[in-house]
């Protein structure tokens, strides 16, 4: 029985944890987002991770200084991603480390597998750290990447 007439059961309704989100994301954002490209990641990159963000992305021809809003925290907290999204005017999104759910995203999202939602292009992938030292994960990454950035040169 709910305490209040707010108060929902959610144990009847949700099959996924209810939590609130913050009123804004609490980290900071860089870059120059020529491209309206979003990248998320959390913790924030050390210099090596920034380094192999940057190396991965020139890959596809973006540059990490330029191109992209890179937003970073030091520690995860929920916020709301979509209105980041519109804050930044991402067209697309690349998501490093963060669990869909804790940034506001109900969406059906399977690691290295880009997701068009509501017009925006959305990858989810491990963190920096981990993707740099798996070859594996470096390759799935890059597959995805190339599916988001398509050139005429593959």
């Amino acid at each position: 029985m709910p305490k209040t007439e707010n108060d929902i059961p959610t144990s009847q309704f949700f099959d996924f944890e209810i939590f609130p989100l913050d009123d804004e994301f609490t980290g900071k954002i860089t870059g120059g987002n020529k491209r309206n490209i979003l990248v998320l990641t959390i913790p924030a990159p050390d210099q090596s991770d920034h380094q192999f963000l940057g190396k991965v992305l020139s890959a596809v021809q973006v540059d990490i200084d330029d191109d992209i809003a890179l937003a970073t925290a030091e520690k995860a907290h929920n916020f709301n991603l979509v209105e980041l999204v519109g804050v930044t005017g991402a067209e697309v999104v690349l998501i490093f480390g963060v669990k869909p759910l804790s940034c506001g995203l109900n969406i059906n999202m399977k690691l290295y597998q880009p997701v068009l939602h509501n017009g925006t292009k959305y990858l989810l992938c491990n963190q920096l750290g981990e993707i740099a030292q798996n070859q594996q994960l470096k390759r799935h990454l890059w597959s995805a990447l190339q599916q988001i950035f398509p050139t005429k040169d593959r």
